[in-house]
């Protein structure tokens, strides 16, 4: 062989133990799986809560974890599915006025709730890093890399409409 292949292979051989090295500092550094602080679902409900009475569909999504299911009244039902730009680009007929012309019930339930809800316990899940918890219709999950963040909605009084209208969709 000739002296540069060995030069070259003794750079790619070090390359690949550096970055072996590095790897490995960096999951032994990975910050330990902790529950999230004691306030922060409450916090994360209420910054929630203020953001969907404001109506800005860009601030409400920071709060939902896509795709978002909406869960029907029963349990046997398909939830619809959202992705966040059919989220964005029916947001006003998802979350604040049907197309039918009446106000959805979340949002009906949202403005009479004085942000008082109870706050859940929750279990800890130290395994996964995760817990769920529900405050109303809403079911947030906490994840260590984004914190709580809603899931899921049960999507009850209003799913049947929701079905109708396709709003789990971009409809031209």
């Amino acid at each position: 062989m000739n002296p540069f292949a060995i030069r070259c292979c003794r750079i790619l051989s070090l390359a690949f133990a550096l970055d072996a090295g590095i790897t490995a500092i960096a999951h032994a550094a990975a910050a330990p799986c902790t529950p999230p602080p004691p306030d922060a679902l409450a916090t994360s409900w209420q910054a929630f809560r203020a953001a969907a009475l404001a109506g800005d569909p860009v601030k409400v999504a920071a709060h939902y974890r896509f795709p978002l299911k909406l869960l029907p009244a029963y349990d046997d039902g398909k939830p619809l599915v959202i992705a966040r730009p059919v989220f964005l680009h029916n947001y006003a007929v998802l979350f604040r006025q049907g197309p039918a012309d009446s106000e959805i019930a979340l949002y009906t339930a949202l403005k009479k709730s004085k942000g008082a809800e109870k706050i859940p316990a929750y279990v800890f899940d130290t395994a996964r890093c995760q817990a769920l918890a529900r405050i109303a219709d809403y079911e947030f999950s906490y994840r260590r890399d984004s914190g709580w963040k809603i899931g899921a909605v049960f999507y009850a009084g209003d799913y049947d409409m929701a079905k109708y209208y396709e709003v789990d969709r971009i409809v031209p």
